[in-house]
C-alpha cells in the first residue's frame, strides 16, 4: 500500500485506497452487498466515500495485468477508470443485491448518477445561505438522504432543518435518534408537524420524489413586507454551530411528469403567518 488518505477528520483514520477498477475489488464489494441485502433482508444498501472522494490516479498499464486486475486500457495516471471502475462496481452491486434494493452512497458525485438510486446529503445547511443548486439540476434523477448541518437540540432548529429537506424533495432524517424522539415528544404541535411533513412526502411522492424542482415561488407577507425570520442553528461532527436566521415560510415548485405542478410551503415558525406566494406561469 503506496498511499493513504484520511477521510476522517476527527479520528484521523488512515484508509488505503482501493483500485475500483479491480475485478477482485468490485467482486468483493459486490459480495459483502448482496450478502448484506440478502441474508439479513435489508431494503438498501450504504455504500461509503464512492462518490464523494476524488479520484486516485493508477499507472499500472494493460501490460502489466496480473490475475483479478485487468489494466487500465494503456491510460497509465489517467483516463476514465476512475469512474469507468466505480460504475462497473456499483453495477456489479446491484446485480448480486437485486434490483428492488437500494444502493446509496455518500456526498453527491453525479458521474454515479446512473448507477446509484441516491445520495447522503454530505453538503447542506453548513452555512447560511442554502442554494439547493443539487436538487434544482438533478431532481426526478437521483434522492437524496439528508443534509450535512445536523439541527441543534432545539425545537426551531429541528423544524427548520425538516421543512428544508422536505421542501428541497430530501429524504427527511440523517440526524440523531434522540434529537428527532425528543422533538417529536415534547409536544403535540411538534409531532403534528412531523407526522405532516412525513405523510404529505410520502403522498405526493410524484412531485417531491420523482418531479421536477422549478424556480421557487416569490414569498412575501400579505402587507408586502419581508416574512419573519426564525432563528436555527446546525452542526456538524467537531465543528461549532452555524446559526442563522431563516425565513419563517419556505416554499419549492415542483413538475411531475405528467406536466402537473404542486406547490409546496412549510410555516416553520410556530405561531401562524398570513402571507403571499407568488409563482412563475411559464
Amino acid at each position: 500500500l503506496l498511499e493513504k488518505y484520511e477521510q476522517d477528520e476527527v479520528h484521523k483514520a488512515g484508509l488505503a485506497v482501493m483500485d475500483p477498477a479491480s475485478d477482485y475489488w468490485q467482486r468483493t464489494i459486490a459480495a459483502v452487498a448482496g450478502s448484506i441485502a440478502n441474508e439479513f433482508n435489508v431494503s438498501g444498501v450504504y455504500i461509503d466515500q464512492v462518490s464523494a472522494m476524488y479520484a486516485q490516479a493508477c499507472f499500472r498499464n494493460s501490460s502489466q495485468a496480473h490475475d483479478g486486475w485487468s489494466g487500465h486500457n494503456g491510460t497509465g495516471g489517467g483516463g476514465s477508470m476512475w469512474a469507468d471502475g466505480y460504475r462497473a462496481l456499483l453495477d456489479a452491486t446491484t446485480e448480486s443485491t437485486g434490483k428492488s434494493k437500494a444502493i446509496f452512497s455518500e456526498s453527491n458525485g453525479d458521474a454515479y448518477l446512473g448507477s446509484l438510486h441516491g445520495y447522503m446529503a454530505v453538503y447542506g445547511l453548513r452555512a447560511c445561505g442554502f442554494v439547493p443548486a443539487f436538487q434544482a439540476v438533478y431532481s426526478g434523477w437521483t434522492t437524496a438522504i439528508g443534509t450535512f448541518g445536523w439541527p441543534q437540540h432545539d425545537d426551531q432548529s429541528v423544524r427548520g432543518i425538516l421543512a428544508h429537506q422536505f421542501i428541497y424533495g430530501m429524504q427527511m432524517g440523517w440526524t440523531a435518534a434522540e434529537t428527532i424522539l425528543d422533538f417529536a415528544n415534547s409536544s403535540s404541535s411538534n409531532r403534528d408537524f412531523l407526522r405532516a411533513l412525513v405523510q404529505l412526502k410520502l403522498r405526493h411522492g410524484e412531485f417531491l420524489s420523482l418531479g421536477r424542482m422549478l424556480r421557487p415561488p416569490v414569498l412575501v407577507s400579505a402587507s408586502g413586507a419581508p416574512l419573519p425570520s426564525v432563528r436555527m442553528c446546525t452542526t456538524d461532527f467537531a465543528a461549532p454551530a452555524t446559526c442563522c436566521n431563516c425565513t419563517a415560510i419556505l416554499g419549492s415548485l415542483w413538475l411531475a411528469t405528467d406536466g402537473r405542478v404542486a406547490l409546496a410551503l412549510v410555516n416553520t415558525a410556530d405561531v401562524p403567518i398570513t402571507f403571499i406566494a407568488t409563482v412563475d406561469a411559464s
